[in-house]
């Protein structure tokens, strides 16, 4: 075989049950298409965090923060130790999806994100482009792969959060532990459907010594980290993944795309994709023939007066701020104008302090006005806050 044959096979990537083979000269390498590296619009959390969200952020600690688009839909989360996760977070309006407002709040503390094997992984560029290789990495083991929940309670220690992800059905496996991790105290922590040599690499990963290279294992370097990406928009994925990398390898399987790049052009791919909102595939059609609905987000044009609906986006708002900044950013975020009468002014100014939780725009408006002595009127332009009878 000629050595442009060669090249041209090296990468000649075939989806056979469930399996890529990376067919070569003379040799193949089997990568088995896993969550662990997989990117599908099937799974759970992937679509939990491309939802249509939208919400406010001022005031609260970084780490709540985070959790205010995770916990609800359990989504797993796994932080830089390195990241203070009580540091403030004033950003105001954050979305249009769960993930985007993540990389908002993150990049706000000079972190950045990536979604990998069902974590949310958020940290350091270095740090999380380290780990999320290291997890894409990983070798599939028949049943080990099986998803678990896995919990410690507060204040546990390193040791116990690792104990906690080993594999107790495989004692001498990869899960076992080399050897006692440095003291800290953790929070608690709760991870839904996750394979357990992740969750193993991921605490060990809080000690990554980028000075020792024998800290975290490094069986395939990054620019070797493959990953299947089953997608609705697969142009954006590829451009996303050739404009980091230009060197990387993207090749087309069954609908899917087998992508060989960098850990920072998967991320670069993840953002691209994850920061739009995506709907249900039953869902398309119908909301395509919405009449007054911009951008599929039905607060944009919320009828006259509604206060709530099934599909309205839902916000989570903590901030003690004056009545008249926190209505204008509400009102921005639902796409109107905010009026505020003359005589309403004065009551405007007042500071009010409001927590709330995955409630619809109107209700938080008109709890926002209310709170000042107000109320909230919808026009199909505005919202017109005036004094309360």
């Amino acid at each position: 075989m000629s050595e442009k044959s060669s090249r041209d096979f090296l990468f000649l990537a075939r989806l056979l049950g469930g399996m890529i083979v990376w067919t070569g000269l003379g040799a193949s390498a089997v990568l088995a298409a896993s969550p662990v590296n997989e990117l599908s619009e099937r799974d759970r959390s992937v679509r939990a965090m491309a939802s249509p969200t939208t919400g406010i952020i001022n005031g609260l600690p970084f780490r709540d923060a985070i959790d205010r688009f995770t916990s609800g839909v359990k989504v797993n989360v796994w932080l830089d130790r390195h990241i203070d996760p009580t540091a403030p977070v004033q950003i105001g309006q954050v979305g249009p999806t769960p993930f985007a407002a993540i990389d908002s709040i993150a990049a706000s503390r000079g972190c950045v994100v990536h979604w990998v094997a069902g974590v949310v992984i958020v940290g350091r560029a270095e740090w999380v482009d380290r780990v999320s290789a290291e997890v894409m990495s990983l070798k599939t083991k028949g049943d080990r792969d099986v998803a678990a929940q896995i919990h410690w309670d507060a204040l546990a220690t390193p040791d116990e959060a690792l104990s906690a992800s080993l594999d107790r059905s495989d004692p001498g496996g990869t899960a076992a532990p080399n050897a006692s991790l440095p003291h800290d105290l953790w929070p608690a922590t709760t991870w839904h459907d996750i394979h357990r040599d992740v969750a193993t690499l991921l605490v060990r990963s809080q000690f990554l010594d980028f000075d020792d290279a024998e800290s975290v294992s490094k069986a395939v370097p990054a620019e070797q980290v493959t990953r299947l990406y089953r997608w609705p928009d697969l142009t954006t994925v590829r451009e996303a993944i050739q404009k980091e990398d230009a060197g990387a390898k993207v090749r087309v399987n069954d609908a899917a795309l087998l992508i060989r790049a960098t850990a920072k052009a998967h991320r670069m791919a993840v953002q691209a994709i994850l920061s739009t909102p995506i709907e249900a595939p039953n869902d398309r059609a119908g909301n395509q023939n919405r009449a007054g609905n911009r951008g599929g987000n039905p607060a944009a044009n919320p009828p006259a007066g509604a206060a709530t609906g099934s599909d309205m986006p839902r916000f989570s708002l903590k901030s003690k701020t004056a009545a008249r900044n926190a209505l204008n950013q509400l009102c921005q975020a639902a796409g109107r104008t905010c009026r505020i009468e003359s005589t309403a002014a004065a009551a405007c100014e007042a500071i009010v302090q409001i927590e709330e939780s995955d409630v619809t725009l109107p209700d938080l408006i008109g709890k926002v006005a209310a709170l000042a002595g107000c109320q909230a009127t919808w026009t199909d332009t505005e919202v017109v806050i005036s004094v309360a009878p």
